[in-house]
């Protein structure tokens, strides 16, 4: 069952699929503007999916990283995002947590 967001009658996972014209969703913006709480919000719902792609196939977890916000950083992580990918310049994804916050993947 999804829960009603109100007046407008979309289901929560239908504003959580929704997406702006690069292709992010509120995941990619509550992480690229270090909006910790929001994050867990969203991430509460069994569905969001912490692996949703902008248009350029970025992850949330990537926005978060280039934002610098660890608390957004460890809860994607908790929530099993892929740690795993390679970005744009051939760095892995979990290369790149461990050199600018290693307190997050311990």
């Amino acid at each position: 069952m999804r829960a009603s967001s109100g007046k407008t009658g979309k289901s929560v996972g239908t504003l959580l699929d929704g997406h702006n014209a690069e292709g992010q969703t509120a995941l990619h913006l509550a992480c690229m503007r270090g909006y910790a709480e929001l994050v867990k919000t969203i991430l509460e719902y069994p569905e969001a999916d912490v692996e949703v792609l902008d248009k350029d196939g970025d992850p949330a977890i990537v926005f978060s990283l280039a934002a610098g916000t660890p608390d957004c950083l460890k809860t994607l992580i908790k929530r099993e995002a892929n740690v795993n990918a390679k970005l744009k310049e051939g760095l892995g994804l979990s290369e790149k947590i461990k050199q600018s916050f290693d307190d997050c993947v311990r």
